[in-house]
């Protein structure tokens, strides 16, 4: 709304801060244990594909693939 002032403060950019910081750090992924119960999630559409391994509800490794992009490939 144009009749409201947007207020920045110390709190909001401690916020923005952290979340920034999250963003751009690896995630913390888990190390496996056993050979018991691993769970694969995927999805795919035309401009790309990702999938997930996961064991326990804790996430082991990810994949993200893009056509066409430079950034196509990583593995977490």
């Amino acid at each position: 709304q144009k009749s409201v002032k947007f207020d920045w403060g110390k709190k909001a950019e401690a916020a923005f801060q952290l979340l920034k910081q999250k963003l751009c750090s690896a995630p913390i992924l888990a190390l496996p244990e056993g050979s018991e119960n691993f769970v694969v999630y995927c999805d795919a559409s035309h401009k790309g594909l990702g999938a997930v391994l996961m064991w326990k509800e804790k996430v082991i490794a990810y994949v993200l693939t893009y056509k066409n992009s430079p950034y196509s490939g990583g593995l977490g």
